[in-house]
């Protein structure tokens, strides 16, 4: 019964597709199993902690977090939880420690520089947000990957004013190195 389920918090973002597909498994997975009390709300990638998150009690915590200090406020509920991606090395032990499941970087880096190659791509970038967990690591795999086929990959990071919805929209690139881009690109 409602009165029973577990409350969980599901702090994803919704303004990608990575956190709507997030939320419609954890849907799937509730109407094959054990249905929960979840509280999701609407997100962008680097939205803080909800207003709600300090007075609310539940049962534990799915969560995706690109920012060290907002990992460690949800720990600070000392609640189970699971991290939906991977920490920074430069973050703090107890938070690289927490139980994780994200994405294989050196695995999706290879699958992208393949599926590119057969299309027949030779030059290639990686375009991701450096500051943001897990967006570093993946982009050493992309190069790497690429560099292994003896090709060039330009490494771009994106930028922009977190001052809300309408600064999501003004998207800075610059590239790491000051390589300027041509116009058949593949990026991952």
């Amino acid at each position: 019964s409602a009165a029973t389920a577990p409350r969980i918090a599901v702090l994803v973002e919704t303004s990608r597709q990575y956190g709507r597909d997030v939320l419609a498994g954890i849907h799937a997975w509730m109407a094959e199993n054990q249905s929960w009390q979840i509280q999701p709300q609407d997100r962008c990638l680097d939205t803080g902690l909800p207003d709600w998150f300090d007075s609310w009690c539940g049962d534990g915590i799915l969560f995706h977090s690109v920012h060290e200090d907002h990992a460690a406020g949800i720990m600070a509920k000392r609640l189970p939880a699971v991290m939906l991606n991977q920490p920074l090395p430069s973050w703090r032990k107890s938070l690289r420690e927490v139980p994780s499941v994200f994405v294989d970087s050196t695995d999706a880096a290879a699958r992208g520089v393949k599926y590119f190659r057969r299309l027949g791509f030779r030059r290639f970038a990686y375009c991701g947000f450096a500051e943001f967990a897990g967006c570093p690591q993946r982009a050493n795999a992309f190069s790497g990957w690429v560099a292994g086929q003896g090709l060039p990959c330009t490494l771009l990071d994106l930028e922009y004013d977190r001052e809300g919805w309408e600064s999501h929209q003004r998207v800075t690139l610059r590239s790491r190195d000051g390589t300027s881009l041509e116009t058949t690109l593949a990026s991952l």
